[in-house]
């Protein structure tokens, strides 16, 4: 049986769900060929960057560029159906007439290309549509994605959820769905890093061995919460406790959040690191005392899971965490770190002085957190996730 893979916005634009997909199929016992969107033309750093990256090894994934650039998801708009005709027709010239699987990175828009697709053989195909509890919210808002997101959940021989909290979001649009909760891994050996290593990074950005560093990595915007954590590190320094705050990421809250942290005098406290490597972003994660990213719900928007909190746990670096989504099941609270309500000041405030006025808790948190991330490592989630799909697809 042939195995492929859908996702319609691909590297080197990344998110936790791409980031989920591309260390489960680059590890698959089978090649897997890829059919992922395209960077727009008329960003050519962007294009220069997924020239790189395509360039390189995948492991088992065969990377194939089609165009998936959907427009709004409305069944009664033509160019919406052109440019799925023209997908599915690249995907089943793959197929041939053989058995394939084909697994989608979200219900919207590629498991609805995956419905057509799995249509054209219904005997001989079979889609597997992966959750990460945003996407429930965003079908809610309109009876057309409603309708269609529960029609993808239902022809689904499998849906992958990130979290027990996203099974229970896909059961209240799909109850009779044929659900696995499997949470995403992380490849513990890439954030252990010599201590020199560490101290010369911290000097880096200007940290010093007194300061209590933390760190959020992420892209910015409002859920991910920067906003409370500066407000929270704001009076932290003014009651005595020496903090550093480094954000790693881009996004469209960069300008707001600059703003704010000019407002609440803390040019000299915060680093703004932009957009890193993977190596650089293991470090800073490597080097903080503290992970923070207190994650909210903002519109349809929440943290499904937050596969930082586990790379954060294999870097041996206690966490905060917000108390919405997957978060409570990335974090075990009072172990690894804590979970707290992210719209709540004081709450951030009591969790980060607990971790930064006492080293041993750190210690403790960060040597239980690393066992927590072996658990997850990535070869262990490919066998999971192939055994899951095995017994769905054999039933």
């Amino acid at each position: 049986m042939k195995d492929l893979m859908l996702s319609s916005d691909f590297y080197p634009m990344i998110g936790g769900a791409h980031h989920w997909l591309y260390n489960l199929y680059s590890r698959w016992s089978n090649p897997v060929t890829a059919f992922v969107g395209s960077q727009p033309d008329n960003d050519a750093d962007a294009v220069e960057r997924q020239r790189a990256f395509d360039s390189r090894n995948h492991g088992s994934l065969l990377i194939r560029r089609v165009d998936l650039s959907f427009p709004d998801i409305n069944i009664f708009n033509s160019a919406f159906w052109k440019t799925l005709i023209t997908a599915v027709r690249s995907i089943s010239a793959e197929t041939g007439n053989g058995q394939a699987t084909l697994h989608c990175l979200r219900a919207l828009p590629d498991g609805i290309l995956g419905l057509a697709w799995k249509a054209l053989a219904p005997r001989k195909r079979h889609i597997i549509t992966f959750a990460h509890g945003e996407e429930v919210f965003i079908a809610r808002s309109s009876r057309q994605l409603k309708m269609l997101t529960r029609r993808v959940y239902k022809a689904s021989s499998l849906v992958i959820a990130n979290s027990l909290n996203t099974e229970k979001l896909v059961r209240s649009l799909a109850s009779s769905a044929k659900i696995a909760v499997i949470y995403p891994g992380v490849s513990p050996a890439d954030f252990v890093f010599p201590e020199e290593e560490l101290k010369r990074r911290r000097a880096l950005y200007g940290f010093t061995d007194d300061d209590v560093v933390l760190t959020t990595v992420g892209r910015m915007e409002v859920r991910k919460n920067h906003a409370n954590v500066l407000k929270a590190i704001r009076q932290l320094l003014d009651s005595g406790i020496q903090l550093k705050y480094l954000i790693v990421g881009g996004g469209g809250e960069e300008q707001n959040l600059r703003i704010l942290t000019c407002k609440l005098c803390l040019d000299h406290a915060v680093r703004f690191a932009g957009v890193l490597s993977d190596m650089e972003r293991s470090l800073a994660m490597a080097l903080a005392d503290i992970y923070i990213m207190p994650s909210i719900k903002h519109g349809p928007l929440i943290e499904g899971f937050g596969s930082v909190f586990l790379e954060a746990a294999a870097a041996g670096t206690p966490t905060i965490a917000g108390n919405t989504g997957g978060q409570p099941e990335a974090v075990i609270d009072g172990q690894t770190g804590f979970v707290i309500d992210g719209t709540n000041v004081e709450a951030i405030i009591g969790a980060i002085r607990q971790l930064a006025e006492n080293r041993q808790l750190r210690r403790e948190m960060g040597k239980a957190g690393r066992r927590w991330a072996a658990a997850h490592e990535w070869q262990t989630l490919v066998a999971q996730t192939s055994q899951a799909i095995c017994r769905a697809i054999e039933k």
